[in-house]
């Protein structure tokens, strides 16, 4: 039996990757690093980002919150990168979802969102900071959602990544496009 590494998300999560990418030039996989919990090989980005949509459930305006809060990132520190994709996905969707649900899962519960990728203290440590870097600005009112939706959908539908570093192309007004390292995020584990 073949199974669906994007469990029927594939759409969304390649949206989310993509954007992802695209503003902070994550890798497509993760660095080694010892907090990593499991031996398993780490799955792609977009892969990554299925099996969190898949296990949470959530509606797709949570993901397209969380990129919000992840643009509003890039806005608030133009020049930074992200070494991790994985961190700032997971880490903006767990926040996005505990502003917009009722009912939202504990951080115990995203460690397995996660697929053990993350420890608890660093799922704890990771949320503070997000926050306290975006000012805990953590709202996202309907119409920047709905704008950023249609901009998403359109811009990354068919986005492949630039060829090389130089070939960044000028995607809209809404993608912040500087990714020179910025001294104030360079350490941060996001």
């Amino acid at each position: 039996m073949v199974v669906d590494p994007y469990y029927g998300r594939e759409d969304l999560s390649n949206l989310c990757a993509r954007f992802v990418s695209h503003l902070f030039a994550c890798p497509k996989y993760p660095p080694y690093t010892a907090s990593t919990t499991t031996s398993t090989p780490s799955p792609s980005l977009p892969h990554f980002i299925a099996y969190a949509l898949y296990r949470t459930q959530l509606r797709p305006s949570v993901a397209f919150a969380a990129l919000s809060l992840l643009q509003r990132l890039k806005a608030r520190f133009p020049t930074t990168r992200g070494s991790s994709g994985y961190r700032l996905f997971i880490t903006a969707y767990m926040i996005a979802s505990k502003v917009i649900c009722e009912n939202t899962y504990s951080n115990r519960s995203w460690c397995v969102v996660a697929q053990g990728m993350f420890p608890l203290r660093e799922v704890n440590q990771m949320e503070r900071e997000l926050c306290m870097y975006l000012d805990w600005e953590l709202t996202v009112d309907l119409a920047s959602l709905a704008k950023l939706d249609l901009v998403v959908r359109k811009e990354f539908q068919d986005y492949k990544g630039p060829r090389d570093k130089s070939e960044v192309p000028h995607r809209s007004r809404f993608f912040f496009l500087s990714f020179s390292q910025s001294p104030s995020l360079s350490t941060a584990p996001l």
